[in-house]
Formats: structure tokens, sequence, C-alpha cells
């Protein structure tokens, strides 16, 4: 008997670990579309891989989705894009349409572009 709630304890603990990793993976690409949706609206996000807030920026974005490439510029591998492109001479820099955006939070962009994070 012991056997036997063992192995059903255990199919379910698996079974909801499955869930778990299923779920998360499928908010990440359902997400993607949240890039997506920012690139469209000209949101482009400048950075460094050596500026802290930068990295703390790339973080919070990986959390939503893994698709950031579509809006974010490392300045270290694309110095001349950044140069030419960038409004001021600091990172990071949110623009949307080509303006300056003040807020660097994942928040204000979903609420400034309409972009919605599932």
């Amino acid at each position: 008997m012991n056997k036997k709630i063992l192995y059903i304890l255990l199919v379910i603990i698996i079974a909801l670990v499955g869930l778990i990793i299923f779920t998360q993976g499928k908010d990440k690409s359902t997400n993607d579309n949240f890039f997506s949706c920012l690139k469209n609206n000209g949101v482009v996000i400048y950075g460094t891989s050596t500026c802290p807030v930068c990295k703390q920026l790339r973080e919070n974005l990986l959390t939503v989705g893994n698709n950031i490439d579509l809006v974010y510029v490392n300045c270290d591998e694309n110095p001349q894009r950044c140069a030419t492109e960038m409004k001021d001479n600091y990172v990071p820099e949110i623009q949307i349409n080509k303006v300056v955006f003040p807020e660097r939070s994942i928040k204000a962009l979903s609420q400034e572009t309409g972009c919605k994070i599932n």
C-alpha cells in the first residue's frame, strides 16, 4: 500500500512540475508578441553590457519574453548605430518613434504604446 501511495504522489509531482514548465514557456512565447508590438510602435532601447541599469532593464525584459532583440540595441556591439541614432549620450536610452521616453519600466512602456503583456 505504501508503494502505491508513493507512486501516485510521484506521478502527481511530475505532472505538476511539467505543468509549471509548460505554462512558463507558453507565457514567454506568447509575450514575444509584446516585443513585436513595441517594435511596431517605434520602440528602441539602447544599452551596454557594462551599465548596471541597462543590465537590470534587460533582465526585466527577459522575464517578459525571449524576443527582446527586436527592440534592444547593445551599443558595445553596435557603436556606430548608437552614435548615429541616440539623442542623449548616456544609456539606457529608450526611444519611441525617435523621441526619448523618460520612463524605464516595462509597465510604462506598455501603457505608452498600448502593447499588452500576456
